[in-house]
């Protein structure tokens, strides 16, 4: 009997992490989906409209440890449901007018709300009793619902205009909101407590690594899904709704990446390095194939790699940070998500910026392909994921 509530609190659990991961995740990519219609609708440029991006990932990285700490306090159910009213409140208030004044404020406050639906969901999964394999599915959930806001938000502005990239947030945060309500209660009994001298966040390099990996996984394929229509469609390499497919494929096929990292993990752990090394250069490697423009089949393809291999290290880094770092858990997951959102936030106008120089973009992918296969240098050995061995077939559950 115990067993069977286990499990059952271990799903819903589950289905409220990945809730709450897609309420937030929409607003990562909305607006990149209609950069240029935006522009004119805003009557600003197209740097102010990567601005909006930016802004939100400031705040996303902001959240993340502030979280964290709330969230290893109270546990994620409350936290969820706040991070779930906030996307909404922020979606409603960008819907009044297309201002720039009031489209930043209200992204801030997504911002914030993403911090706290990431936090929030991982916990979910973490504290009970979720694999490498189960983050993997929280990861990629969220990566696939910011790949579908790419190539439905195009449509939808043909029908609403300037407001499609807001109103879709909204809704989907709304048929989200029963499924976290649905989330386990954290009892009070259960509620860690953080032993007397022990740092409240873990300042460790082990941490910074495990961070950096989820930075770039996550980081450069949100920053390559952005960029990557202007990037295709500023010298006719394809049409515009070609080029929206292949920036949705990017983080799409990252939600096959990241479940395929988690069981790739749980079945060799003693191979997880060699594994994630070899993911980052070979997306790094397929950015660069991108950078150079090649034939619209061949740009499915680098689409997908990068999809798949960024989505990879996700799983394993998630667990290993939750694994490293017991006590405090969720301000871990926050360290860890903060440096994704710093890697946003600087890189996304970055890479837009080199829109201005020779090349219409082909220098900042490249620069994101070269940083992206050095970050496999700094992967952490395989025992510090502190993945277990699976079990013998005939102990499978």
């Amino acid at each position: 009997m115990a067993g069977g509530m286990e499990k059952r609190r271990h799903r819903r659990a589950v289905t409220a992490g990945c809730a709450v991961s897609m309420s937030g995740a929409w607003n990562m990519t909305n607006v990149g989906a209609v950069a240029d219609d935006l522009a004119d609708a805003y009557s600003t440029s197209l740097l102010m409209i990567g601005a909006f991006t930016a802004v939100l990932f400031i705040a996303h990285a902001a959240s993340q440890i502030p979280a964290g700490h709330l969230i290893d306090r109270v546990g994620p159910r409350s936290p969820a449901l706040a991070a779930v009213g906030l996307s909404v409140a922020a979606a409603l208030v960008a819907m009044i007018a297309p201002v720039a004044e009031l489209a930043l404020p209200a992204r801030f406050v997504a911002g914030a709300a993403t911090g706290l639906s990431f936090v929030s969901g991982t916990t979910f999964v973490g504290r009970y009793g979720g694999t490498t394999v189960d983050q993997g599915v929280f990861g990629g959930v969220g990566l696939a619902t910011s790949g579908i806001a790419l190539a439905v938000t195009p449509l939808l502005y043909d029908v609403v205009g300037w407001r499609a990239p807001f109103l879709g947030g909204a809704v989907l945060g709304l048929c989200m909101l029963p499924f976290v309500l649905a989330g386990p209660r954290l009892l009070r009994a259960d509620r860690s407590k953080r032993a007397p001298g022990v740092q409240r966040v873990p300042r460790d390099p082990l941490l910074l690594r495990f961070g950096l990996m989820h930075a770039t996984g996550l980081g450069f394929a949100v920053v390559v899904a952005n960029w990557v229509v202007p990037l295709l469609t500023g010298e006719n390499l394809a049409p515009l709704w070609a080029a929206g497919a292949i920036g949705s494929l990017v983080l799409i096929m990252g939600a096959i990446g990241r479940p395929l990292g988690g069981w790739l993990a749980r079945r060799a752990p003693e191979r997880t390095q060699l594994l994630l090394a070899a993911a980052m250069v070979i997306a790094g490697a397929a950015t660069a194939v991108l950078a150079l423009g090649p034939p619209v089949p061949v740009l499915i393809l680098t689409a997908t790699v990068i999809g798949v291999a960024g989505g990879i290290p996700f799983g394993p880094a998630l667990y290993g940070a939750g694994q490293a770092f017991p006590e405090f858990a969720a301000a871990a997951a926050g360290v860890v998500n903060t440096l994704s959102g710093v890697v946003i936030a600087i890189a996304t106008p970055i890479v837009g910026l080199t829109f201005t120089l020779p090349g219409d973009g082909r220098i900042g992918f490249l620069v994101v392909a070269v940083a992206w296969m050095a970050v496999a240098l700094r992967v952490p050995p395989s025992a510090a994921f502190r993945i277990p061995p699976p079990l013998p077939r005939g102990q499978r559950a």
